[in-house]
Formats: structure tokens, C-alpha cells, sequence
């Protein structure tokens, strides 16, 4: 065979089925695919299977058109996948010859069916967090806003989530506020752990600016569910609940800190109105 750019076909002589290939020297690349085939790796996996099949003997290598110059093959093969790809007959997987996965979509894709690893998720995320990092412009959907039909859409599957118990101006079922109530229970995050300075000063960089709880204020009911109880000791051993430190301390006058040292030392106020009070949380 003659060193001469070509669009050439792999024939299964016995159902007439075929592959396209184009190639600058039909002999090298004949030989490419034979040694593929033999050893069960080639790339595509329909002639694959009919080559482990019907074997080499049923297939034969043919020219279908002589191309003009290198430069010329790609347009060429082009024209021949336009016309042969997706039918019955034809074995290719690829509808372009420069971009093999282009159009190809469904069961016709490489993956289709196939979970990604999570692992590999991760990867797939942090490259395009880094892509879009180093330029904001190559974010794809940068400057495009979305059509009606995209909004309705994203609409209706935000008001379908809010209607079962979102956030937003929908208020959770006692239920579902209960069962959050019980998974929470027990848990101890950060327990124990303190912010760095930097991580102090990054919080309160975010914050500025902020004007969500501007202007408003927790209602009684609010404060008596955040309010932890606690239990006041006196000198001759009577002690007296309250529902929150704050009613205890509108009653005595006594300001936060005291009452707070005396909570985390379980020691007695050692001087004042109230010296050998001693304060628990119930």
C-alpha cells in the first residue's frame, strides 16, 4: 500500500457492517488497528465485539476515497461520519473527527451509565474551583441570564421545597422540627474549640455590612426558649428556679459577669447583697 492520505473502511465481510477511519498511510495504521483488535483494546467497542466474534478473517481494510492532502483528511472523514454515523451498519462511535465525544449523548455516550467515583468528584470540583478562581470570565454561565422557561423552572422546584418544610416564608411542621430537634441531639461539633484571631477577624469582616437582625428584636417567647434555667441557692440551703438568667437578673439587679463566674466556679458569691448565693443551671 502506498504512503498516501485516505478515508478507508474496516468491512465485516459476513453483515456488511463498517468502520470509517482516515489516515496518512493506510499500512501503519491497518496494522495500529489489527494489533488493538488482537489484544482486545480498542477503543471502539462495537467493532470490538465484532472482530471478538465473527474473528480477523471476516475483515477486510478498503479505500473509499483518496483525499487530496493531509491538511484535507479531517473535512473529508467529516463528511463520511455525516452520513454513515448513528445508522445500524456503521461501528463508529464518534460523529467528528476532531472531537470524538461531540454529539454524542444517552447510551451513545462513553460513560453513560456509570457513576463517577467520589474521589474523582472531588477532583472534577477542585480543578474548576481553581479554573474559575484564576478568571472569573471563564465561568460559562458569566453575563448569560436565564431564559423565562429556565426561571419558571427553577421556580416551581424552589416553591416545591419550601412547601415541604424550607426555609423562606414557609414555617416548618412540627414534625419535621422535632425530627431535626433529635438529629442535632447530641452532637458536639466544635465543642471546646476556640476561633484563631484570624478566624475572628474573618468572621467579622464577613459580618460587616450585615443589616439582618437590624432594628429587630427577639420576642419574650423567644428569649424564654433560648434562655437557659438555672437554680439560686440560698445561705440556708432554699433554692429558688428561674426560667432564664435574665429574669433572675432583672429581679436581683446583679450584672452578667457575676452571675456567669458564679455558674462556671460553683462557688458562692463571696461578697454583696447576695454574698453566699451560689448558682447551678438546672
Amino acid at each position: 500500500m502506498k504512503r498516501k492520505p485516505v478515508i478507508y473502511k474496516i468491512l465485516n465481510t459476513v453483515n456488511g457492517k463498517f468502520y470509517i477511519g482516515s489516515t496518512g498511510c493506510l499500512k501503519q495504521r491497518a496494522s495500529c488497528h489489527r494489533t488493538r483488535l488482537r489484544r482486545n483494546r480498542h477503543h471502539c467497542s462495537y467493532l470490538q465485539n465484532a472482530w471478538n466474534k465473527y474473528g480477523p478473517e471476516a475483515f477486510v481494510f478498503l479505500v473509499v476515497e483518496e483525499v487530496p492532502s493531509i491538511e484535507e483528511l479531517p473535512v473529508a472523514e467529516d463528511r463520511w461520519l455525516q452520513e454513515h454515523y448513528g445508522k445500524p451498519y456503521c461501528y463508529n462511535l464518534s460523529k467528528h473527527a476532531d472531537a470524538p465525544m461531540r454529539g454524542r449523548s444517552g447510551e451513545l455516550a462513553h460513560n453513560f451509565g456509570k457513576p463517577v467515583p467520589e474521589e474523582m468528584r472531588e477532583k472534577i470540583s477542585q480543578a474548576l474551583k481553581d479554573f474559575y478562581a484564576e478568571d472569573p470570565s471563564n465561568h460559562p454561565r458569566l453575563g448569560k441570564p436565564h431564559n423565562e422557561e429556565t426561571r419558571r423552572k427553577i421556580s416551581e422546584k424552589v416553591n416545591a421545597a419550601l412547601s415541604r418544610g424550607g426555609a423562606g416564608k414557609y414555617k416548618r411542621s412540627p414534625e419535621t422540627i422535632r425530627k431535626l430537634s433529635e438529629s442535632q441531639k447530641g452532637n458536639s461539633y466544635a465543642k471546646g474549640y476556640k476561633r484563631t484571631e484570624e478566624e475572628r477577624k474573618a468572621i467579622s469582616e464577613r459580618m460587616k455590612g450585615k443589616t439582618l437582625w437590624l432594628g429587630k428584636k427577639h420576642s419574650e417567647e423567644s428569649k424564654l426558649k433560648m434562655g437557659k434555667p438555672i437554680i439560686v441557692t440560698h445561705p440556708d440551703g432554699t433554692e429558688k428556679h428561674y426560667a432564664t438568667i435574665t429574669i433572675f437578673r432583672a429581679e436581683s439587679g446583679l450584672l452578667v459577669p457575676t452571675v456567669q463566674r458564679a455558674l462556671k466556679s460553683g462557688q458562692p458569691l463571696k461578697k454583696g447583697p447576695f454574698k453566699g448565693y451560689s448558682f447551678r443551671y438546672a
